[in-house]
């Protein structure tokens, strides 16, 4: 994430920090290579709790804009630049997040959407791949964002920073929607901030990977309560995403439609040879029969034939 972080801005060196919330060992720490080019520092040496650790850092920070950044996560040349744009375009875009892929190149991230019971899922994960077509989209608003890159306004999450009471993850949800509701901004989904991202590996590792079930109440909670209040245009932002995840899988629905138009002519080629098949078996069976009836014929005619052959004699 470091060395990635090197070309995917042209700021200034003394324009960036990086604050570090350090979770691991103290022999793990001191294998940290900082080829980013810009000031890296150790802010705390913590627990680890997203929530929390993010909070405490956003409070130390110096700059005008807080880009959280999983160490997860490598950066795509100039994107982090294409996403400090996208926030600095509108000044109702309090938020900006990533279109994030996998390590084989298919979508990992673009947007959050929410289902009937009201809970969060990536658009599209898995089902796609991130090609350059995503890639070149313009910016879209969405009703949610991940944390694992997310651009913020410094002074915007003053105002509103995550909330501390998730145990493992949700907050950024969470935040996605206060940000929405209480302070009325826009969240975007900015296609040129991209990069990979190897979802949930440090967790995974730890086995802390997925929601808890009291994270999922608030999560559904916290989406109903929003929706309760939310306003037309922010109700469409909803709405609009089943169309997003439409075009996104549009390409997929092609595929599986060919390929099921394939399987049923391979089935109707297999039927029809199985009919060939049935009526050579027919043909068989009769001439068999016929084959029977006329040796049968011809050991009476021989029989015949001997009989007579004893008379002239």
């Amino acid at each position: 994430m470091l060395e990635s972080l090197a070309a995917a801005t042209d700021l200034p060196k003394c324009d960036v920090e990086i604050l570090c919330s350090w979770n691991g060992s103290n022999e793990s720490e001191q294998e940290i290579v900082n080829r980013s080019g810009f000031e890296f520092l150790i802010g705390q040496r913590e627990h680890y709790h997203f929530a929390r650790n993010m909070n405490q850092l956003a409070q130390h920070a110096n700059g005008d804009v807080l880009a959280f950044i999983n160490d997860d996560v490598i950066l795509d040349k100039g994107s982090l630049d294409a996403g400090l744009s996208c926030l600095d375009n509108d000044a109702s875009t309090i938020c900006v997040g990533a279109l994030l892929r996998t390590p084989d190149g298919q979508l990992q991230h673009g947007g959050m959407s929410f289902d009937l019971q009201h809970t969060p899922y990536h658009v599209a994960e898995g089902l796609v791949s991130a090609t350059s077509e995503l890639s070149d989209l313009p910016p879209y608003e969405v009703p949610g964002v991940t944390a694992a890159v997310m651009l913020v306004r410094t002074t915007t999450f003053k105002l509103q920073p995550f909330d501390e009471s998730y145990n493992r993850c949700g907050e950024d949800v969470q935040l996605s929607l206060d940000l929405r509701e209480k302070l009325q901004g826009r969240v975007i989904l900015c296609p040129g901030l991209s990069g990979v991202h190897l979802e949930s590996a440090t967790r995974a590792e730890n086995e802390e990977s997925g929601n808890t079930s009291e994270d999922l109440v608030k999560m559904r909670t916290r989406r109903r309560l929003f929706l309760e209040q939310a306003s037309p245009e922010q109700l469409r932002v909803e709405l609009s995403m089943a169309a997003r995840e439409h075009f996104f899988t549009k390409e997929v629905m092609t595929k599986e439609r060919n390929h099921l138009r394939q399987q049923q002519d391979e089935l109707a080629q297999k039927i029809a040879q199985n009919t060939d098949l049935r009526n050579l078996e027919q043909d068989r069976d009769h001439w068999k029969r016929e084959a029977q009836v006329l040796q049968l014929a011809a050991l009476r005619l021989q029989d015949s034939l001997q009989r007579q052959k004893g008379v002239w004699q």
